[in-house]
């Protein structure tokens, strides 16, 4: 599972990669929660963000799919935008 930081030039300015919930058993219509941490760099800019989340493959890094209407449509999911306004 990945959680990037990104500025409106897609410049990744933070982020983590890492899943903390086991994949053994997993089926359709399980449901879990994973929090990220992630420091973010002493010069990252005051402005609006967007944080992008989704899940690859552990042995070569391709995201997965995700589906609509029984149809990939994208890579990952952006959510709404942030905002950093002070360090």
């Amino acid at each position: 599972m990945f959680v990037h930081l990104l500025d409106s030039q897609s410049t990744v300015w933070g982020g983590r990669d890492i899943l903390s919930v086991s994949t053994a058993g997993w089926e359709a219509g399980d449901i879990f929660v994973q929090v990220h941490h992630f420091p973010l760099p002493s010069d990252v800019p005051m402005g609006e963000y967007q944080l992008e989340i989704g899940i690859h493959s552990r042995t070569d890094m391709q995201r997965f799919a995700i589906f609509e209407g029984g149809q990939p449509v994208a890579d990952r999911l952006l959510l709404e935008p942030i905002s950093i306004t002070s360090r």
